[in-house]
């Protein structure tokens, strides 16, 4: 038989009071609301329930010579006192975990959660971007929805819609939007700065040149690259990134496979410092 004061992290001397703090404080811990597991929240309510009782109790650590039993059923949200103390105290945890009145009662009867993914361009969200989705809210039935996502938003990051979920007895469930940023061809993002590469020849890298960008936000700009660059030469373009970033240009210089003779000869005399 499971010790119900090792379960409720108590020793047999804890008062009531003890008890009650204790079985909250693991109540809100362990509950599957909250993501904790179904059998030790199950487990926790079974000692709560004996030991708040004071005849309970008294018959617990005083057991009968052919033992003590207490039957459960399997489904242990159904275990609380329907009228007295104990029930209420369950409404006050979980009306405090879930900022609903009723607390647990009615945290069973909201709607399921809805999950959607939405895939957003670089663009869309630097700009930021409204949509229309359309919601599946069960039994055959979809709705219209305007989601608006503001500029900047994370990869990743999971925007609630409260009451947009599935319709429950009580109070409908919530939306979740999952931002999903696509791939860019020629972009990448590191937070709220942009990073791409331009190729050079080495003629330009020797000469100095100019390039057109169209960036992120959508504006096309010339930026110079000054004669003797490096390979990976970063050039800055202050504030052209996302929500205020940068944007980054890396400079990779690249090699002619092949010279003509020509060339080959050119080389070899500046080379040798004959021109």
């Amino acid at each position: 038989m499971a010790d119900y004061y090792d379960t409720l992290g108590i020793d047999k001397n804890a008062s009531d009071n003890d008890i009650k703090k204790a079985f909250k404080k693991l109540a809100a811990k362990h509950h599957p609301d909250a993501g904790g597991s179904e059998e030790k929240f199950k487990e926790i309510n079974e000692a709560y329930q004996i030991l708040k009782d004071p005849q309970k109790r008294r018959a617990y650590d005083n057991p009968a010579p052919e033992g003590f039993h207490f039957t459960t059923e399997n489904n242990p949200f159904e275990h609380f006192e329907m009228n007295g103390e104990g029930f209420g105290d369950i409404g006050d945890i979980f009306s405090s975990m879930f900022g609903r009145p009723g607390g647990f009662h009615r945290a069973r009867q909201k709607g399921r959660d809805i999950q959607l993914q939405m895939p957003l361009t670089l663009e869309e969200i630097a700009s930021g971007v409204s949509k229309t989705i359309s919601v599946d809210i069960g039994t055959g039935k979809n709705e219209l929805l305007n989601i608006d996502i503001p500029p900047g938003i994370k990869n990743g990051y999971k925007v609630r819609y409260k009451g947009k979920g599935q319709p429950g007895p009580v109070e409908r469930g919530d939306l979740f939007i999952l931002i999903n940023q696509l791939d860019h061809p020629r972009f990448e993002r590191q937070n709220n700065d942009i990073y791409s590469m331009q190729e050079i020849s080495v003629w330009d890298a020797l000469l100095g040149c100019s390039y057109e960008l169209e960036t992120v936000n959508k504006r096309k700009i010339k930026y110079a690259v000054k004669p003797n660059t490096q390979t990976e030469t970063r050039i800055k373009l202050s504030g052209l990134g996302i929500n205020g970033g940068n944007h980054y240009v890396i400079l990779r210089v690249k090699i002619p496979e092949r010279l003509t003779e020509n060339e080959k000869q050119v080389i070899l005399k500046l080379k040798n410092k004959e021109i």
